[in-house]
């Protein structure tokens, strides 16, 4: 039972950071649509 449950601790512990690395990978994408978009409109 305790192997279970550490087992299942690893898996939340690496889907929070699947989750915070898709956050960080969708946030720069964001950020370079955004500058491209202005760096567009500017020119």
């Amino acid at each position: 039972m305790v192997h279970r449950y550490g087992h299942e601790v690893r898996v939340l512990t690496d889907a929070r950071a699947g989750w915070g690395k898709l956050r960080l990978v969708g946030a720069g994408l964001l950020q370079a649509a955004f500058r491209r978009r202005r760096w567009h409109s500017r020119h």
